[in-house]
C-alpha cells in the first residue's frame, strides 16, 4: 500500500510540475502580447522575445 501512495505521489508532482509550467509560459506570452498590444515593445522585440519563450 505504502509503494502505491509513494508511486502516486511522483506522478502527481510530475504532474504538478508539467501543469505549472504549462500555466506559467501561458501567462507569459500573454503578458508578452499585452507590452506588444500597448506599444511598450517594438515589433521586432516582440518577434525576438516570442521566439525565445516557445523555443
Amino acid at each position: 500500500m505504502q509503494q502505491e501512495l509513494s508511486t502516486n505521489q511522483e506522478f502527481l508532482d510530475e504532474l504538478n510540475e508539467k501543469s505549472a509550467r504549462a500555466l506559467f509560459n501561458t501567462l507569459q506570452t500573454q503578458k508578452l502580447r499585452e507590452l506588444h498590444d500597448n506599444e511598450i515593445i517594438t515589433d521586432k522585440l516582440y518577434a525576438q522575445l516570442g521566439k525565445e519563450l516557445n523555443g
